[in-house]
């Protein structure tokens, strides 16, 4: 049955099975089949076996019945269309014979055409050649007038026409005289035509267009191409440098214009801004810079010099480095072309940098991260309007590299806007410390007045400097925002190699600020200023060190500047906390020594060796070290009055140097007590040079009696001090001839008015203090 569903284009070969056991061989023997399935399977496989070949048979049954119905349908099909072909066959018979018989009729009428006209052919093809010549003739002899009208009514591209089209015949028949004399009169003719062009040529008001077309009529007319190579190039390159002076005219006046802004500048946000820095908000932009313009400058810069360029480069090679020049001629066409591109294209270069350069340089004039931010949005389109003009450039001239050498512009750029904005963010700082120092200057140009009475406040003055320096480092890493979120998608995805960097960069700057920062603590203008302002600054660090850093971390975090994990928040503490000690040991030291001064000159008036007189007040000048030593203290009340708890600690284990004290352990009474344990060790220091009698030796009993009185009142912190003060008492009894003390009862009948007066106290208090006075102090 498949073989004979094969269809006649595909018959497959006979099967030549011998097989007596193949089921669809030819030589199948039924009876040694079923014996040897009785032999070898069992019942159940034989019944089996017995549906499976029922099953087979239906199937082929099934098969033979639809071809044979197939086969049938087709047959009254193939019949039907015989009937059909029969009957229409009579027809063309007919239809066939009345078409030979006009194709014979055509023939022979095709025949006598072509006999009549045979014997004219020849004497027309004649006349046509003598026409010709006579035509080619006459145009031979006006062409020295055609040339001559063609070049009088500017119609150049004309006349080189008609006279490559007959140079070659001239000359190839210049033996005869007539065309001798034809040629002469071209050859003078188009003499004229090139000394016309070239005049034309080197005019400069004669437009690029023209000068283009007529440079190519005197290649035509085979000028030197040397000479047109240069006279082109210098012609096409004096308009693109005109174009560019201009455009670097404008860069100079921006230049200037931020200059004279930048000797302007406003003042710090602590001058200019100080309200809003007192809310923690940021300033609204009061002036837009010249960056806002950037995107339109390299736009234009780019337009009008690549366009320009370009078209240079496309009239040069169509001129010079076409095909039908020689090889030789366009490698040198090439050379001077790379020579004049390169020498453009570099100048191009420097201005797109310089302009770029204004931009970030004038970041240095934002003051407000609104502006920073829009700085750097305009510079990144800018860089991507450069990016995109270079790729153009870069496939007209691949020798150019505009894409390497623009792409070093870019990373010097984005790496020249973070340096600018880290001057502008510097400079801040500056002028926040600065006004940190001139109103420690005010606080201190009224000693002795109580703080309510003057006119500078320097707790305000140290939290708003604190502020504005946390808002400058805001603004700082907003503004910066587009630079560190670059992706390699988009259109300036070409930037988002560079985002790592710039990332690393942001937060190495923010940690150099405070390394700046740090850095105050040794330079002496401060000193020189106010040693209030050693005071003030070191308080303003020590809240930087304990909120500002931790503030600046998660500022970091929060943005989508991802520079966080570059921020070590435990190195930048660590320099603040170093700073803040550095600045209270100098402080303490210059106001120790300051009051020491004042102590020794009490000292050294007095003839300790022969005073004779009982002692009966303490001395005047011990009233002026203490009052000097109480101003200090409402001083440095006032700017550490905020500090946490004290952490008192015994005298054996209290150190009165600064930079040994933990920054987070420092406190209003931490800095009191370095500065009267300097004034009492000079005390000690000063009663060891002197020699006392009986009665000057009682005279520093009474004075040091009554210091111990007041030191309570000078810090919570008074019992290392007082060991200090018992010191004193000691050296001076090593160098008395007659240590002789006075009574308990005299020295403080002696002391006690003059502590009561000075320092009121209510009866409790007066009643603890009188147990207290039980126990004598020297």
């Amino acid at each position: 049955l498949d073989l004979y569903m094969q269809t006649a284009s595909n018959e497959a070969t006979p099967v030549t099975s011998e097989d007596v056991m193949d089921i669809d061989g030819p030589c199948f023997d039924a009876d040694a089949y079923l014996d040897m399935l009785m032999n070898r399977e069992g019942m159940d496989e034989l019944v089996r076996h017995n549906r499976q070949l029922q099953r087979e048979v239906q199937k082929y049954d099934g098969q033979m019945k639809k071809l044979v119905h197939d086969n049938y349908q087709n047959f009254i099909a193939a019949t039907d269309t015989t009937h059909q072909m029969k009957e229409r066959v009579a027809d063309m018979d007919e239809e066939m014979a009345r078409l030979r018989a006009g194709m014979e009729s055509l023939d022979s009428l095709s025949q006598a055409v072509e006999t009549t006209l045979a014997q004219h052919r020849a004497t027309v093809e004649h006349l046509s050649d003598v026409s010709r010549l006579l035509e080619s003739r006459q145009f031979l002899f006006e062409l020295p007038q055609r040339l001559t009208a063609a070049v009088e009514l500017g119609a150049y591209a004309q006349a080189v026409q008609y006279y490559h089209r007959t140079a070659g015949i001239l000359r190839k028949y210049n033996h005869l005289s007539s065309f001798q004399q034809i040629l002469d009169a071209c050859e003078h003719t188009v003499e004229q035509l090139r000394d016309r062009l070239r005049s034309i040529v080197a005019n400069e008001e004669t437009p690029s267009s023209e000068v283009t077309e007529n440079i190519r009529l005197l290649l035509d007319l085979n000028e030197s191409p040397a000479r047109l190579r240069d006279e082109f190039l210098q012609r096409r390159g004096r308009h693109i440098e005109q174009a560019l002076a201009e455009f670097e005219q404008m860069v100079s006046t921006l230049q200037e214009a931020a200059a004279r802004q930048d000797s302007g500048s406003p003042g710090s946000p602590l001058e200019s801004s100080g309200e809003n820095v007192e809310d923690g908000k940021e300033a609204a932009p009061e002036d837009v810079t010249q960056s806002s313009d950037v995107v339109s400058f390299i736009s234009e810069l780019n337009m009008s010099f690549l366009s320009s360029l370009l078209e240079v480069i496309q009239g040069y090679r169509a001129l010079f480095m076409s095909a039908s020049r020689s090889t030789t001629s366009q490698r040198a066409a090439a050379v001077d072309l790379d020579a004049f591109v390169e020498k453009l294209f570099s100048s191009f270069l420097g201005i797109t940098r310089s302009r770029l350069d204004c931009c970030t340089d004038a970041a240095q004039l934002i003051r407000d991260s609104l502006g920073l931010l829009q700085d750097a949005a305009q510079l990144i389109r800018a860089l991507e309007v450069l990016h995109r003009n270079l790729g153009n450039m870069a496939i007209q001239v691949p020798s150019l590299n505009a894409i390497e050498r623009g792409e070093r512009i870019t990373g010097a750029t984005l790496q020249q806007h973070i340096e600018s904005s880290y001057f502008t963010l510097q400079a801040d700082v500056d002028r926040a410390i600065e006004n940190l120092a001139k109103v420690a200057s005010l606080w201190d140009s009224a000693p002795g007045r109580k703080t309510e009475q003057r006119e500078a406040d320097p707790s305000g003055t140290i939290q708003l400097a604190s502020r504005s320096i946390e808002l400058c480092v805001r603004r700082y890493i907003r503004g910066l925002r587009p630079l560190a979120s670059l992706q390699r998608e988009g259109p300036s995805g070409f930037l988002g190699r560079y985002r790592e960097g710039l990332i690393v960069k942001l937060s190495v700057k923010l940690q150099q600020l405070f390394l700046y920062l740090s850095d105050i603590s040794e330079q002496e203008r401060l000193i020189d200023t106010s040693h209030t302002a050693l005071l003030m600054c070191a308080r303003v660090f020590l809240n930087l060190e304990r909120t500002g850093v931790r503030r600046t971390h998660a500022m970091l975090e929060d943005s989508s500047v991802a520079a966080a994990e570059h921020f070590n928040v435990e190195a930048v503490r660590s320099q603040l906390q170093t700073a803040t000690q550095a600045l209270l040991s100098r402080y303490v030291t210059a106001q120790g020594s300051k009051v020491s001064q004042l102590l020794y000159k009490g000292i050294q008036l007095h003839d300790w060796l022969h005073l004779s007189k009982a002692p009966r007040a303490v001395r005047p000048a011990m009233d002026v070290v203490l009052r000097q030593l109480f101003e200090l203290a409402d001083v440095i009340q006032e700017c550490f009055g905020d500090s946490p708890p004290r952490h008192r600690r015994t005298a054996s284990h209290t150190s009165f140097d600064i930079r040994r004290i933990e920054a987070s352990r420092i406190t209003s009474s931490t800095i009191i007590n370095g500065v009267v344990a300097l004034v009492l060790r000079s005390f000690c220091e000063c009663v060891r040079q002197q020699t006392f009698s009986e009665c000057g030796f009682q005279q520093i009993q009474v004075d040091a009696y009554y210091t111990a009185l007041v030191l309570p009142h000078l810090s919570d912190d008074s019992a290392p001090l007082l060991a200090l003060q018992k010191r004193v008492l000691e050296s001076a009894a090593e160098r008395a001839l007659l240590p002789t003390s006075l009574p308990q009862s005299i020295v403080e009948k002696i002391c006690r008015p003059k502590y009561d007066k000075a320092f009121p106290q209510p009866e409790e208090s007066k009643q603890e203090a009188a147990l207290q006075e039980s126990q004598p102090i020297a």
